[in-house]
């Protein structure tokens, strides 16, 4: 398909779409506006320009109009808000966005222990005896510093030289190192907690590594406690480069009681992360709440978590500096409508929504035959500004102009109990392209229904998306009572 571009481009020339006979709705063409609903049309089916993608945005034109915005802004303000000196929450402290009323929760990683692959709330469960110990922090990092969570090929390659590549069943990516030689024979314990990384401080570089891999480097005093395997680091959610994390939650395993070593288990944690390479740049940060602890045993990270929550940042002004950008002002309440479709109880015939949404034509790279079905709790939009900074303060590798301003950005939060491979991106740029080009407030579900990944639109970019929560079984609004 390389060198199509415009109308020539396979996806703004789709054959109709078949809508499935049980969701279709008695009504005439959409494009009449007599039934605004996308299931309402005369034939059954669902046509690129007369009920999605009502402009043919080829997929060079649809990233252009996501790119070619004001995006510095809005990474200046991200890696304030992993450092700590800006939240989230100021994205709705502006008074002339119109938006009276409306808040956004701050980054939250839950303190709940989580429920076991049954169902089973892990605290009412009594601990078996062993001497497995599982701990859990959580961690803020800057998306452009790192290639994303997962464990990539140069990641073996900056750590020590002493890594033996093996297959284990315990870990999330067949590129991890499961097993570490235990490079200390002088007899130290885990209570030497000097984190010499001079070596790994002439190798590191910024945006070519992993944030597993910089966390578990930081850990090596922790994780090489006189066992010659190291202990696989798990996440909350596996982040896409560029990405950022706020309030990610990792934990991990340990033979020994790392409560026992002089700083204790939370202070030793914070120490060896700040003084990392990616924590001496401000990239990588242990958050203080909820504090670093020792877990129930069976504690997991990713297999524990009842939800999770992103929110995206968008930048409402286009900067219209590239060729071929598309000009269109996005109808921020459509976009909340359709974005509000996605958590009804009821699905498109009134029936109870038990299962959620089909979600397998806004996700990327899964695995055949996998479940694709997403429970969205919480899915909406509005704006909000990018809070001023003083120009002092300012990276200049980050901002727009020589004068900061409020930047009006379009805020989008999205929690459900799992999300599939570049789902957040991918709904977020189908979303903003039809609130665009006005499609029925009820397309993404339209969309959802035919499964077909071409009539969607490519990945948003990556630095406006933050990781901002997870659940463990104790929140009042995402969690059911036990």
């Amino acid at each position: 398909m390389r060198g199509l571009i415009g109308d020539k481009h396979p996806s703004v020339n789709l054959p109709p779409l078949i809508l499935p006979e049980s969701e279709r709705k008695p009504g005439t063409d959409n494009s009449a506006g007599e039934v605004n609903s996308a299931f309402a049309t005369e034939d059954g089916t669902l046509k690129v320009g007369r009920d999605f993608n009502k402009r043919k945005f080829d997929p060079i034109a649809n990233s252009k109009f996501m790119d070619d915005r004001a995006w510095k802004s809005v990474t200046e303000f991200a890696k304030r808000v992993v450092t700590g000196l800006s939240c989230l929450t100021e994205l709705c402290n502006n008074s002339d966005t119109n938006n009276s009323g409306i808040t956004l929760d701050p980054p939250l990683a839950c303190d709940g222990e989580g429920v076991d692959p049954s169902g089973v709330f892990l605290k009412t469960k009594k601990p078996e005896k062993t001497k497995r110990f599982a701990y859990r922090f959580s961690v803020s990092y800057f998306g452009p510093g790192f290639t994303g969570w997962a464990w990539q090929e140069n990641d073996i390659k900056w750590l020590q030289d002493d890594i033996d590549v093996g297959e284990t069943n315990n870990s999330n990516d067949s590129n991890n190192p499961s097993t570490r030689k235990d490079s200390r024979n002088d007899g130290s314990s885990s209570a030497d907690l000097t984190n010499d990384s001079s070596d790994s401080e002439k190798q590191w570089r910024v945006g070519e590594y992993s944030v597993v891999a910089a966390v578990q480097n930081a850990l090596t005093p922790l994780l090489n406690n006189g066992s010659k395997n190291s202990r696989p680091v798990y996440s909350a959610g596996r982040t896409d480069k560029g990405v950022h994390g706020v309030a990610q939650t990792v934990s991990f395993v340990s033979i020994d009681d790392l409560n026992e070593n002089d700083l204790g288990f939370e202070k030793s944690v914070k120490k060896l992360i700040e003084t990392s390479p990616a924590g001496k740049l401000g990239h990588l940060k242990v958050c203080d709440s909820p504090p670093p602890r020792l877990a129930h045993p069976k504690f997991h990270a990713t297999f524990c978590a009842t939800w999770r929550r992103y929110v995206y940042v968008f930048p409402i002004r286009q900067s219209l500096l590239e060729e071929r950008t598309p000009v269109a002002k996005i109808n921020v309440p459509l976009l909340n409508a359709m974005l509000n479709n996605l958590v009804s109880e009821k699905n498109t015939n009134g029936e109870k929504n038990v299962s959620g949404v089909d979600c397998y034509a806004f996700a990327r790279d899964t695995i055949d035959g996998k479940d694709s079905f997403v429970k969205f709790k919480k899915a909406r939009a509005f704006v909000g500004k990018v809070p001023k900074v003083k120009s002092e303060d300012v990276d200049t590798a980050y901002v727009d102009s020589d004068e900061t301003t409020e930047e009006p950005v379009v805020v989008i939060e999205l929690v459900a109990n799992r999300f599939l491979r570049k789902l957040c991106r991918v709904l977020v740029a189908t979303a903003t392209r039809e609130a665009a080009t006005g499609a029925a407030p009820d397309v993404l579900l339209a969309l959802a229904a035919t499964r077909e990944r071409s009539a969607t639109a490519s990945p948003a970019p990556p630095q406006g998306l933050f990781f901002a929560g997870v659940g463990y079984g104790d929140h009042p609004e995402f969690d059911l009572k036990e």
